[in-house]
């Protein structure tokens, strides 16, 4: 039940932040690429933790004939105002030597309107609000998203070890996942939190003031370094009693030009401290390492907006194309469990051929178990989600299949769907079989089949025609593409007919002629279709012709036979 509320509020905090978060990424990623170009400039100054304050005004006072301030930016730059021989410029100055890099140029359009909407949407203060809301659902999105991650993994001990999965988009959604989860839960929180100190909800302005006397504490300039240095306000008169105020990292001071005689100190409050972290983590202004990881976080954060919408998507649509359904009237009722919506396919496809056939059947999640009053046969086509767990849309099925008793005998049969590259390979599909077993209205139709689905597409195409003879209900049958001989073609099936199964059973005679023990075919020749939920090789011969389940090749204009032992009962 938790599992599936961290899943259903991943993907409700995905689509809700999806439009604004495209938006926020698109937007990050300039600012990124513009704060590395602005800290790969030749005003840039790389060193400044070892550059005093000092070394710098006395090196300006060779080069200017007066500085009214010095601002040391985010972007390493060290930015002086004042009077040079060409009158009032204000122009990126080397600390160490006083003279002029580069004259301030005016930000370009572009990067403006970049800035403003990614900071409001240019909606000033809404937009503001709406944004770090955005930021704050952003971080949850992470929380759930990691969390779930850990689920399928198997723990946090198995946090980096290879994956498993085959399909693209959800191999590269959980792989870019465990590698950017903490830059982008920094990003975000960063994000709310510079929203908040914006609005001044946690009184960050607020700072401790201390008074003193004149000569009672003196300040060294040399102790002062410019990586710590944000402003330098200089005196307005040559006069001994007029003041710098210089703006640290930490504080704001006060002294005498005079005797540099401490007058007064403001410490900053710990919201605001935590407030230039977060600024420090969200712009990567003052480092260019931070500004390129930023700026891979923001690519990374399109691309899981868009996987992870692809990933939904492909069982969202089948599944509302089923919402209609009349459980009352069917007597055939499928029941799947399916994660990334391939086994949902499979259960689709038995469905309009079944329909077609003239048979009253129909379809629903597990999640969706309920009294069907006409229902004489359940099929179970169920993947396992990670490490032994139940898919989303079926992990409340053991709780409904109790609270729901059917009061007809139910033949079933249950199909598991997975990899056995997985420690718990089916284990899911196991559990629904046990349950099933020990229910006394409830009959086997047929045996529990585990399908595994990790062997080359190659080999797949081999088991087309095989025919195994069907195992007691109390054991499961298992058909995996190590057991097919290599280099069997479709042509050669009869190989496969007359020797892949004898050995299980030596007093049987042939099973030509026995209906009942055949197994039905759940492959065709040509599939394509690789995900870790598809089937992978069970088989039906019925009057020298293969009826066949399922087809790998999800088109539904193609023929689709309905197996025998489905076909043969009467409804």
């Amino acid at each position: 039940m938790i599992k599936g509320i961290w899943r259903s509020t991943h993907f409700l905090l995905a689509v809700s932040v999806s439009f604004f978060l495209i938006i926020a990424s698109v937007t990050g990623t300039f600012l990124g690429i513009e704060a590395i170009v602005d800290q790969s400039q030749k005003e840039a100054i790389s060193d400044l933790d070892k550059i005093s304050l000092k070394t710098t005004m006395d090196s300006l006072q060779n080069n200017f004939l007066e500085v009214y301030e010095i601002s040391v930016t985010e972007k390493n730059q060290v930015l002086v105002q004042g009077i040079t021989s060409k009158g009032f410029e204000i122009v990126y100055v080397n600390p160490n030597t006083g003279k002029k890099l580069d004259i301030v140029k005016p930000k370009t359009r572009l990067s403006n309107f970049m800035k403003n909407l990614h900071r409001s949407l240019f909606l000033k203060k809404t937009g503001r609000i709406l944004m770090g809301f955005i930021s704050f659902l952003t971080a949850l999105l992470v929380i759930t998203g990691f969390l779930l991650l850990l689920n399928r993994i198997g723990g946090f001990n198995k946090l980096f070890r290879p994956l498993k999965e085959k399909q693209f988009f959800r191999k590269s959604h959980i792989e870019l996942g465990r590698l950017f989860v903490i830059p982008i839960f920094f990003i975000s929180i960063s994000g709310f939190y510079l929203t908040t100190e914006r609005l001044d909800i946690f009184n960050s302005n607020k700072s401790t003031h201390y008074d003193y006397k004149a000569g009672e504490k003196y300040v060294d300039l040399d102790k002062f370094y410019l990586n710590k240095v944000k402003n330098v306000i200089y005196p307005f008169s040559s006069s001994e009693n007029d003041t710098y105020k210089i703006q640290l990292s930490n504080r704001t001071i006060t002294f005498q030009q005079g005797d540099n005689s401490l007058l007064s100190e403001d410490i900053y409050s710990t919201p605001f401290l935590i407030r230039a972290w977060a600024y420090w983590i969200h712009t990567g202004e003052s480092n260019i390492l931070i500004a390129v990881l930023l700026t891979l976080t923001s690519l990374t954060l399109i691309f899981f907006i868009i996987s992870g919408l692809f990933i939904s998507s492909k069982t969202s649509w089948a599944l509302f194309k089923f919402s209609n359904i009349d459980f009352n009237e069917a007597k055939i009722i499928i029941l799947y469990g399916s994660e990334t919506g391939n086994t949902f396919q499979f259960a689709k496809k038995l469905l309009k051929k079944l329909k077609q056939d003239g048979i009253k059947a129909t379809i629903c999640s597990l999640n969706k178990y309920k009294f069907f009053p006409k229902a004489q046969v359940f099929i179970f086509m169920t993947s396992t989600y990670g490490e032994g767990d139940a898919p989303s849309n079926a992990d409340q099925f053991i709780y409904k299949f109790k609270k729901y008793k059917q009061l007809k005998t139910i033949e079933y049969t249950v199909l598991g769907f997975g990899s056995k590259s997985y420690p718990k390979f089916c284990r899911f599909a196991e559990d629904i079989n046990s349950l099933l077993s020990q229910e006394d209205n409830y009959s086997e139709l047929y045996p529990f089949f585990k399908i595994n689905n990790q062997e080359e597409q190659s080999i797949i195409n081999n088991i087309a025609q095989s025919t195994p003879e069907p195992a007691s209900s109390e054991k499961s049958t298992e058909t995996s593409l190590e057991d097919i001989p290599n280099g069997v073609s479709i042509e050669s099936a009869s190989y496969i007919e007359s020797n892949s199964f004898k050995e299980n059973d030596s007093t049987s005679s042939t099973t030509e002629n026995k209906e009942d023990e055949h197994t039905p075919k759940l492959f065709s020749e040509g599939q394509d279709f690789q995900p870790e939920e598809s089937i992978a090789g069970i088989t039906e011969e019925e009057n020298k012709e293969s009826d066949q389940l399922f087809d790998q090749d999800i088109n539904e204009e193609e023929d689709f036979e309905i197996p025998a032992f489905l076909r043969k009962q009467k409804f």
